[in-house]
Order: structure tokens, then sequence, then C-alpha cells
């Protein structure tokens, strides 16, 4: 798991449309270890939900740190991605506790589907009794959910790290910590408004509105922007994809299976 998760990052971070791209390669190998693809689906889609969570928990955190602690200002912060993740996880658990009528739902969307042109077949009685077990069986606890927030926590925090000391690492010395997280936020915000791998372009526009927003001159910006973005990109997926090219190595899958 650990080295699907560095190898798909990696996958995520440099290639065009890089999200939808990783999250295929994922549920492709973990497919081929023996998942089921019920399992497998609402596994990425819980990953992709507690990490949204707690991205924003943290870019609230910074609006506190910067001293704008109105209901407001919080709430612009972060408060409707808040609200919005919080619907899927409640989402994520109805799928899971009450899954009979929703993949009945699907196959009948399906069959009418069927009837306008051609589709795939929508499966009999035994495969929706299948996959009304597999969901069935995925039975998450509140601790695992919380163990799941904390490691979602520690990931976008210790990249935060990353990129305060990266800006300190180039002379940006008057950068309080709440102002960093707003800049920090502001910049991978944008990731998601284009297909380019890593978000070129538009990260960096974030980063540097958010630094300049702290007074940080735009040469010195632009160093801390481009140190951060070799260290927590390129670097990382130098060795992100160093271990994809190790898993397809003929044997590497099973060894890992034993491991």
């Amino acid at each position: 798991m650990g080295a699907l998760a560095v190898a798909s990052n990696a996958i995520s971070t440099t290639v065009p449309a890089g999200a939808a791209v990783s999250a295929g390669y994922l549920y492709r190998e973990l497919r081929r270890n023996g998942a089921s693809a019920p399992l497998v689906g609402w596994v990425l889609a819980a990953a992709a939900v507690v990490s949204g969570l707690a991205f924003s928990v943290i870019t609230m955190a910074g609006t506190v740190l910067d001293g704008d602690d109105s209901l407001t200002g919080v709430v612009g912060a972060g408060g409707l991605s808040l609200v919005a993740v919080a619907a899927l996880i409640g989402a994520l658990m109805v799928i899971t506790r009450h899954p009979r009528p929703i993949v009945h739902a699907l196959q009948s969307v399906c069959g009418r589907l069927r009837r306008r042109r051609p589709a795939p077949d929508c499966g009999g009685a035994d495969q929706v009794e299948r996959v009304v077990e597999q969901l069935s069986a995925i039975t998450p606890r509140v601790r695992d959910w919380g163990a799941a927030f904390g490691f979602a926590t520690v990931n976008w925090a210790a990249d935060l790290a990353c990129f305060v000391l990266c800006c300190y690492a180039v002379g940006v010395d008057q950068l309080g910590l709440g102002i960093a997280v707003l800049a920090y936020g502001a910049g991978l915000a944008t990731s998601s408004l284009t297909v380019l791998p890593g978000g070129i372009g538009t990260v960096e526009a974030g980063f540097m509105v958010g630094l300049a927003h702290a007074g940080v001159s735009a040469p010195v910006a632009v160093a801390g922007v481009l140190t951060y973005r070799i260290v927590a990109y390129g670097l990382v997926a130098l060795v992100g994809w160093i271990v994809w090219a190790l898993l397809r190595r003929p044997g590497a899958a099973a060894r890992a299976a034993i491991a």
C-alpha cells in the first residue's frame, strides 16, 4: 500500500489530468491484488473525502491563526467545503449501511439506458446480491474515520511545513504561520482548475498571491515557490517513479503480497 501510494502520487503530479489517471492506476492495482470492485471504489472515494476534510480544517485554522476568527472569515476559508465533505462522508456511510436500494436504483438506470442504446450488461439478481454483500461488509468505525482523518491531517501538515521551510530557506523570515497556511491553501486550492500536471501555473499563481498578501517581494516569493515545487513535487515524484518501475518488475506484485 505504501509503494502504491508513492507511485500513484508520482502519476498524479506529473501526468496530465493526473488525479484521474492516478485513481485509475490505484483501482487497477488494488483489483489485481484481490480487492473487490465495490471495496476499491469505496476506499478511493473515502480517501479523497477524508483528505479534503483535513485540507479544509487546516485552511480554516490558518484563518484563525492569521487573526480573523470571525464566523464569516472561518466559513469563507473552508466552511462550505467542510459541509460538502461532511455530506459526502454521510453518503459513503449510507452506501455501506443501506446498499440494496442504491444498487437496485443503479440497476434500474442501467436497464433504461440499455433500452435506449447498446450498453454493458447490468447484471442479474446474483450479481446484485454479490455487490450488496460486498458493500455491506465495509463497516468502518468512528475510530477508523478518526485515524484516517489524523493521518490525512499529518500528511497536509508535513507538506505545509515543507512549504514554510522552503520559504525560510530563500530568506522569507517574516512569514507568520497563519498567513503561511492561507498562502499554502490558496495555492493548492487552484490545482483542480487545470488538467496540467501538478496544477502547473495555477498553483504557483495562488502561492504568489498569498505571499504577496504577506508583503513578500516578488523575486523572493518566486524563489520560495520554485524551491517548494522542486522539493515537494519534483523529488517526491522522482522517488515515486522509481517505485513505480520497481513494482512493474516480474514477480514484484507477488513479493509485495507475501510481505
